[in-house]
């Protein structure tokens, strides 16, 4: 995810991290529509253990011509460490209001899993699978927009090659399955 604001992080003992941020929108960096969007997030972690994340927003954005229409979108995910192998579930729920009809919100959710299994201190293995459910076509960067919005079914598999801490080289494979 990306934004532009300012934000405020503040912690709580060794393992809870909170974010406050107030931004130009979900997913944006340039102003859109003159009206500041409030997001937060908290995070709790046990080092080399677990992390668990949970953030929420609520804004403002364009929607279907609009360009105030009320998002409200919720993010969480995990990492739970096992030794050599890492486990990483995520959901999102958005709901965001459509008065171009009848001032009811529309949604969409996604959720998934990433298991990732270290072979050595330079290799690793990884398998991700997703499923994005988006028939109103909320999320405006997920383009074409299709009859059936967007709804998708991905399978990655990933071999990663970490030649230092701070970099990791990647060779993916994806496959997505849509409706249309």
């Amino acid at each position: 995810d990306f934004d532009a604001g300012a934000r405020l992080t503040y912690t709580i003992g060794e393992r809870f991290t909170g974010r406050v941020q107030l931004v130009n929108g979900w997913q944006t960096i340039k102003e859109i529509n003159n009206s500041p969007a409030f997001g937060m997030a908290n995070i709790y972690e046990i080092k080399k253990k677990m992390l668990i994340n949970w953030g929420l927003f609520a804004g403002n954005e364009p929607y279907r011509g609009k360009d105030d229409q009320l998002k409200l979108y919720s993010n969480f995910f995990a990492q739970f460490h096992l030794k050599n192998l890492t486990l990483a579930p995520l959901f999102d729920y958005c709901m965001q209001k459509d008065t171009t009809t009848t001032d009811e919100y529309n949604s969409f959710y996604a959720y998934g899993m990433v298991a990732r299994y270290k072979i050595s201190k330079k290799f690793a293995l990884a398998a991700r699978y997703e499923k994005m459910h988006d028939p109103d076509n909320i999320v405006a960067e997920l383009l074409p927009v299709t009859p059936h919005g967007f709804q998708m079914d991905g399978y990655t598999f990933t071999i990663e090659h970490l030649p230092s801490e701070y970099v990791t080289l990647r060779l993916e494979s994806r496959y997505f399955k849509t409706i249309d």
